[in-house]
């Protein structure tokens, strides 16, 4: 910590792991005198919580705003900051009054580690389901879930139930006639081999907070279904009920209805993007921001051997986009008008999908091995892909450069299978930072001399909705991002924006106008 070094410093923050009633006060106030010596330091803090609340009998109800006031000093203090949920982050940026907008919010790792080789299909499985974690959580699931466990046993006809962990001292010697192994205590390698070889994992956890879980993880890292005494209806962290993890229902629950090796996929691919040679990346980024991305070994990173795929738009929304992408098949024909580098493509190669083809004007930019590229003016001419459908085509930050931007909607109706999603962004004029700058200076952000100079053609939003059913497409979703507005705007403008959105209609905040369009099949 001493100033003769130049290394920056990472903290990892959990306020009552450094202190009994979660108020460290004495960490914030000597980080406060250390950054006052030495401000060339820097600061890399990865919260874990920010504040805890509780009912009114307990210390977590009176401490809260404390342990709040302690989080908003350290959001500031830092130079850089990580969390693990995407709630964190725009909490972060809240605390941090403006001074953190782009929060990365990673999901936690395995905590037994990651498999070497890819996962086995579940059919060719060991038929052994397990229960894995510490004892609260353990006793919890023999407690409340052994109807559900039972159910899960006889629907994907289950041998044997593997207990590991710490014995809960509760622990059935069987669930039915389904026989329960105690294996006890085991080395990660060896809870790493067995999670390999089962069809599924099961855990009692708060849906809205499985991105915080280890055993999740492990289970998503492992190629296994997941899957969860609870549910959520709302997609958290990307993680989607049906799509990444399972919830039994013994009185209601067609098991047909689910593709549980789709589940597994699906949950896998939603672990590539954070996991530990992703996070290496990324946190050696945050550290040396100002050197090159590291060389993983796994697609996670967006780094080919020669060429960085840069993303051109807003940091993060690439990332959005992903976890908000409609459930479809991994086989599903993917276009993307307007690829540049490939980089979307190459995000969504990492998913699992599989075909996957660009266009644009300028190929010589495409970067990744993992879709097709051709070339085509997209203001005037044929996308040269004759009659192919597409179950999914994207647009990423395109039609504000088009001097014909209805020919972009002519191609997505030409190669739109019936029923097919189109998801569009754009820059957001809509937001009331942008309306108020408009107000002020008869200006729009995003295109004005600060903004880009290609970007010649704002979307407003009823006049698509009217030329929208000329092409059988109709609005299914919008949204804005960042989702806790503005990242450009000084923070005078986004307090008063904050305040007129209390009055103020269409509160499509951000700076990304995201839409997810589909093509109806007309009568």
């Amino acid at each position: 910590m001493s100033g003769d070094r130049p290394y920056p410093v990472l903290l990892h923050y959990v306020g009552y792991g450094y202190a009994q009633r979660g108020c460290p006060i004495w960490l914030v106030d000597g980080l406060q005198r250390w950054k006052s010596l030495y401000p060339q330091r820097s600061l890399v803090t990865m919260f874990h919580e920010l504040y805890a609340s509780g009912p009114i009998w307990t210390s977590a109800f009176w401490l809260s705003s404390l342990q709040k006031n302690l989080a908003a000093r350290l959001t500031k203090l830092s130079d850089r900051c990580i969390t693990s949920k995407q709630l964190y982050a725009d909490m972060i940026s809240q605390l941090s009054q403006g001074k953190h907008q782009q929060v990365s919010a990673l999901p936690v790792f395995s905590n037994i580690g990651e498999p070497e080789k890819p996962p086995l299909a579940l059919s060719h499985r060991q038929q052994q389901l397990v229960v894995f974690g510490g004892i609260a959580k353990r006793t919890r699931v023999y407690q409340d879930c052994q109807t559900t466990l039972e159910y899960v046993c006889h629907s994907l006809n289950i041998q044997k139930i593997l207990d590991i962990g710490t014995p809960t001292g509760i622990t059935p010697t069987s669930i039915g006639k389904i026989p329960v192994l105690e294996l006890g205590q085991q080395p990660a390698n060896k809870v790493s081999d067995i999670l390999a070889d089962s069809v599924a994992g099961f855990c009692d956890y708060n849906p809205d907070y499985l991105a915080k879980s280890g055993i999740f993880a492990a289970y998503c890292a492992h190629g296994l279904l997941p899957i969860n005494a609870k549910d959520s209806k709302l997609i958290i962290d990307g993680i989607r009920l049906g799509r990444h993890y399972w919830v039994p229902n013994p009185n209601n629950d067609l098991l047909d209805d689910f593709d549980i090796q789709a589940i597994a996929n699906d949950s896998y691919s939603w672990y590539q993007n954070h996991c530990l040679s992703a996070q290496t990346n990324i946190f050696a980024h945050q550290l040396f921001p100002k050197t090159k991305s590291l060389k993983v070994q796994k697609m996670s990173s967006l780094v080919t051997s020669d060429v960085k795929l840069v993303e051109r738009s807003n940091s993060g929304l690439h990332e959005n986009l992903a976890t908000s992408l409609p459930i479809l098949n991994y086989d599903t024909q993917v276009l993307d008008i307007g690829c540049g580098t490939g980089a979307w493509l190459h995000r969504l190669s990492i998913m699992g999908f599989k075909n996957l083809h660009g266009v644009d004007l300028d190929i010589q930019q495409f970067a990744t091995d993992k879709a097709t590229c051709s070339q085509a003016n997209l203001d005037y001419d044929d996308l040269g892909l004759g009659e192919k459908k597409f179950n999914l085509i994207t647009s990423i930050e395109l039609i504000e450069h088009l001097e014909n931007p209805g020919r972009i909607l002519y191609h997505v109706s030409k190669h739109l299978s019936d029923e097919g999603y189109f998801l569009l962004t754009t820059p957001n004029i809509h937001s009331v930072s942008c309306r108020l700058k408009f107000l002020i200076t008869g200006k729009l952000a995003s295109f004005d001399e600060k903004g880009d100079q290609t970007h010649i053609y704002p979307v407003l939003l009823d006049c698509l909705n009217r030329v929208l059913p000329r092409y059988s497409l109709k609005i299914i979703s919008q949204w804005g991002y960042p989702t806790t507005g503005s990242i450009k705007y000084k923070p005078g403008t986004q307090i008063i924006s904050r305040f007129l959105e209390t009055f103020l209609p269409n509160k499509i905040k951000g700076e990304n106008l995201c839409l997810l369009i589909q093509k109806n099949i007309r009568s």
